[in-house]
């Protein structure tokens, strides 16, 4: 039990590279809030006096860039901002392919042609994980008898 390790988790080419372009799509998204950010807080600054009707005079005029509030509300819009660009991660896209491996694994075990008559037994899908890697051989191994691994 001492030298006995967790299972690793299993993911295919496809989950890691979604994963690894929703990284980057979130680090992206949090680049352009932090833009955004710094660009409202100089434009409220400037034209908060000039444009009364937009009511920005009770709410910033009073705080100047170095008072010890400027921060939090700066905070407050940078999460203003992530929220706005919320729809930039593509969360639909994790449930749309996790809905077509579930469908993939349904085929699979619905199929009669991967039915084992000698034994009686249909298909059984225990993991939906790798479905998409099905089939694909990397590596071709051979030992000294000839055996193809």
């Amino acid at each position: 039990m001492k030298n006995s390790t967790g299972a690793r988790t299993k993911f295919s080419r496809i989950e890691k590279q979604t994963n690894v372009q929703i990284l980057f799509i979130f680090g992206l998204q949090c680049v352009l809030c932090l833009i955004a950010m710094i660009m409202g807080t100089f434009w409220r600054k400037q034209y908060s006096e000039r444009m009364p009707y937009l009511a920005l005079t009770e709410t910033f005029a009073e705080v100047s860039l170095f008072d010890r509030n400027w921060y939090l509300n700066a905070i407050q819009r940078y999460f203003t901002w992530i929220l706005i660009f919320t729809n930039m991660v593509p969360i639909s896209l994790m449930v749309t392919l996790e809905v077509v491996k579930f469908l993939q694994a349904f085929f699979i075990t619905w199929d009669y042609r991967i039915y084992d008559l000698e034994k009686d037994m249909p298909t059984k899908v225990q993991s939906s994980n790798l479905n998409e890697e099905l089939g694909q051989v990397n590596y071709v191994f051979s030992d000294k008898t000839g055996t193809l691994t």
